[in-house]
């Protein structure tokens, strides 16, 4: 299924270098995850295990309590 089917396709800036279609495809899917209670343990695979999140007035961090937590790792990044 595409992005675009999904209706989580970004729009990028048109510039001289093309933003790397890979990062569009993790952002894409990062979002598509994000809106969904349903799929949190999928989500918080896309972060580091030492990532901190901080929504509202509460803070989790590492995979704790397989909630949110931040610092996507897009394709290729450690």
């Amino acid at each position: 299924m595409s992005t675009s089917e999904t209706g989580y396709e970004g729009t990028y800036p048109t510039t001289t270098t093309p933003a790397d279609p890979s990062l569009q495809a993790f952002l894409s899917n990062f979002y598509r995850l994000s809106d969904s209670p349903a799929h949190n343990d999928e989500w918080t695979a896309q972060f580091r295990d030492d990532a901190v999140i901080r929504l509202g007035p509460k803070t989790a961090s590492g995979q704790e309590g397989k909630g949110p937590v931040p610092v996507p790792v897009p394709p290729g990044g450690s």
